[in-house]
């Protein structure tokens, strides 16, 4: 259309080949995966069901933060937002937030969701959400539609 109307000075395609109708890259942009069906498993009281993710935040911050890691209530929807400065630090992490919210609550967590990530795959992190009694949820890694709750609450917090 440029080069049709004139709208462009100078400019000149030497190809004789006609260009491809189909631009790859503008189709990979603009797929869409297929929807994942709601889940009708809900918590149906506080820390019944807990939600986590841990998320890379690029570039530390001035105490040398690099990671953020959520945890969200299912029935509440409340969340907490704790600073990792390294992914390893998600097991301490994590035991800190389950004795504050049991303590805040005076419930116990009954179930741990979460992508299979490595952060959450350790033997010490299942053997200790054993001892504890939680079962555990896991969504496919690398496919956020699973995770939703925790992927929604990464959004919401880099906004």
């Amino acid at each position: 259309m440029l080069i049709k109307d004139n709208l462009v000075e100078g400019l000149v395609i030497d190809s004789a080949a006609k260009p491809d109708p189909v631009c790859e890259p503008c189709l990979a942009g603009k797929m869409h995966a297929n929807p994942f069906l709601s889940s009708d498993t809900r918590a149906t009281e506080l820390l019944g069901l807990v939600h986590s993710d841990l998320h890379s935040v690029g570039t530390p911050s001035n105490g040398g933060f690099m990671y953020w890691i959520t945890f969200i209530d299912d029935l509440s929807h409340f969340k907490v937002v704790l600073p990792l400065k390294k992914k390893s630090d998600s097991f301490g992490t994590f035991k800190t937030f389950k004795a504050y919210a049991e303590n805040a609550t005076g419930m116990t967590l009954k179930s741990f969701s979460c992508d299979k990530e490595g952060k959450y795959m350790s033997k010490e992190f299942i053997d200790y959400l054993d001892e504890c009694g939680n079962t555990k949820q896991y969504t496919t890694q690398n496919r956020s539609q699973q995770n939703g709750v925790a992927e929604h609450a990464n959004r919401k917090s880099e906004e």
